[in-house]
């Protein structure tokens, strides 16, 4: 009876839940409540985690675990992710999004708000918006940011442990479905990977949303092998960690669910910990976040062409360019299609003997079903993928979408690899070709990974970071289309079109001489007119006739078009005119932004030397 009780009041939780987050709040009620509760959210369900794994991290529990094997296969995880983070070495792979999430990582760790910075005036942010990806992975690098101090580097060897970590579970995977030798090679096609590479040094939370993803396929095995209280609420609360990293995240629950309904069906009696009952109020933030996010199209959508982001019109064309990435070799995006070659042949294996020797194959090895479930799962969140708009595969930006999968492939990659080299001589001998080749192939893309170098605004980025990097030491403002950048490495920064509309702000701070120096980052192209060849500023990219502009550096980084820095010598308010597009954001009519408050700026402008 108690255990039914505990199920009708986490379903009377769930549905209130539901309300609240998706129901009874209007959009900006939603924004106010992510800001207040968002940081408090991820402390809590931080603190639940600990709660559930304390038991599993005495040091009695820790002996037991680690064995003479299990160091050994620790040093080679830990091994394998130097040099896979030493092929790129750290730095920002992603234009924009990953500049962006340690910029929310800062915020969250100085002021424990779920902001990105957009533009700021000395230290106070005179606009600030929710960014429209989960807290997860900011929240942890916020913590790392706590230990060692802001850098933006922390998030590079943050991603360091966790390559290694997640090459350390996919390798206990691989041991726990087949033996010892599959999670070795699968530990090699993973340094064979160029997109596992690449990210190993990155700045984004792909590898760590693949972590999670596997981390709850493993527990999922724990509980079905031994159910227990204990061991439900680790796989519950560790899916709902998981929940809060990549947007489509949240759908983890479904297989979860499937797993604890199948085990409570065969057990034919309801397990539920009174603590889960903590579990379904910690979903509302994402609610709140996504539906505020989506108040405001301009901000979230991109140009589909009347599409959306997500449609079935987008499947097939995808599915010809994931094809392309997965088994055409190029330069232009991280692939390996021996890797890829390795992981389809095993899967495709694993299906045949599902069907045809099934009772062989899980009689006896409930684990193998439970992984069953999540390699499903796994391949259907790739084609949600490729149902999306940015869901080509071929391109070096939305390559990293598809790195679960290639996770995937890997553990069924070095399964399929440990299952040949036991039949024969042969087939040892086909195992050492094929993974002789995966790394020779790998070695000749690590040694130009144009996917990564190609990317034009980072060098424009770093480009900018350089001329900044060699001032004299003072207090400057860059006017540019990319502050969440430089709001990362520490410049003062607003954006272009932000600028251009408070120029008389700009005035007083240039009177005030709050800045040493303002310097207006402007991107320009060549274009051909009457058979002229004029230089044209691009949209979003001219501060207006009123300001007068000194040129200092410019640079070519792509064809037809050059970034100029210039220093803003002077401001006249009476040659300005508004621009004639209306202003993107008006303040009290959106939601997503914060305004500093009169008061708040009078305090900032006393406080001036």
């Amino acid at each position: 009876m108690s255990q039914y009780l505990r199920l009708g009041s986490f379903l009377v939780v769930s549905v209130v839940s539901l309300l609240f987050g998706f129901v009874l709040l209007d959009p900006l009620q939603m924004e106010n409540a992510f800001v207040l509760s968002g940081y408090a959210n991820m402390v809590i369900l931080s603190g639940l985690l600990v709660a559930a794994f304390f038991p599993s991290l005495s040091l009695n529990a820790l002996r037991k675990r680690l064995n003479r094997s299990t160091l050994i296969l620790l040093t080679v995880c830990l091994a394998a992710a130097l040099f896979m983070f030493t092929r790129e070495g750290g730095g920002f792979k992603i234009t924009f999004d990953e500049y962006v999430i340690t910029n929310v990582s800062k915020n969250l760790n100085q002021q424990h708000i779920p902001f990105t910075r957009i533009s700021v005036t000395e230290n106070v942010a005179g606009i600030e918006s929710i960014d429209k990806r989960p807290l997860a992975f900011p929240f942890v690098l916020s913590l790392v940011h706590g230990a060692l101090g802001y850098s933006y580097k922390n998030v590079f060897f943050l991603n360091f442990f966790v390559t290694a970590a997640l090459l350390f579970l996919v390798a206990k995977i691989a041991e726990r479905l087949l033996d010892r030798k599959a999670s070795y090679l699968a530990i090699l096609l993973a340094c064979a990977s160029p997109l596992l590479t690449q990210n190993s040094s990155g700045g984004g939370f792909e590898l760590f949303n693949a972590l999670w993803l596997f981390l709850v396929a493993w527990l999922s095995m724990n509980y079905w092998e031994a159910p227990s209280h204990r061991r439900m609420f680790q796989l519950v609360v560790s899916a709902a960690f998981a929940s809060h990293i990549r947007y489509e995240s949240a759908l983890i629950v479904i297989p979860v669910a499937g797993i604890l309904l199948a085990k409570w069906i065969q057990q034919r009696k309801v397990e539920l910990p009174w603590l889960t009952l903590a579990i379904p109020p910690l979903f509302m933030t994402l609610a709140w976040q996504q539906l505020a996010i989506a108040s405001n199209p301009g901000k979230f959508q991109y140009e589909t062409e009347g599409s959306g982001n997500f449609s079935l019109s987008y499947l097939m064309p995808n599915l010809e360019k994931a094809f392309e990435y997965f088994f055409i070799p190029s330069a232009v995006y991280p692939s390996s299609p021996w890797v890829s070659f390795l992981g389809f042949a095993t899967l495709l294996s694993i299906l045949a003997f599902s069907l045809t020797r099934g009772k062989t194959l899980y009689g006896g090895r409930p684990e193998r079903g439970v992984m069953l479930c999540y390699a499903a799962y796994i391949t259907a969140l790739l084609l949600l993928i490729l149902c999306f708009f940015m869901g080509d595969l071929a391109q070096p930006i939305s390559s990293r979408l598809a790195l679960p999968f290639v996770v995937l492939l890997t553990l069924l990659g070095g399964i399929g690899l440990s299952v040949l080299y036991s039949h024969n001589h042969f087939g040892k001998t086909c195992v050492c070709g094929l993974t002789a080749l995966s790394m020779l192939f790998a070695t000749k893309v690590y040694s130009n990974p144009e996917y990564t170098t190609a990317n034009r605004i980072n060098k424009k980025i770093d480009w900018v970071r350089s001329f900044a990097e060699e001032l004299p030491q003072g207090n400057y403002l860059f006017v540019t289309s990319m502050p969440h950048a430089m709001e990362v490495f520490g410049y003062n920064s607003i954006y272009t079109f932000r600028a251009r509309q408070r120029l008389a702000t700009l005035k007083v701070h240039m009177d005030l001489k709050t800045y040493n120096e303002i310097y207006f980052v402007q991107n320009l192209s060549f274009k051909t007119e009457d058979e002229i060849v004029k230089l044209k500023p691009l949209p979003n990219n001219t501060l207006g006739p009123a300001v007068s502009l000194e040129q200092v550096q410019e640079v070519s980084l792509i064809p037809f078009n050059l970034t100029r820095i210039s220093r803003i010598t002077d401001i006249d308010i009476e040659k300005d005119f508004m621009p004639t597009e209306p202003e993107p954001y008006e303040p009290g009519e959106t939601v997503q932004f914060r305004y500093v408050s009169d008061k708040d700026f009078e305090s900032w402008r006393k406080s001036l030397p």
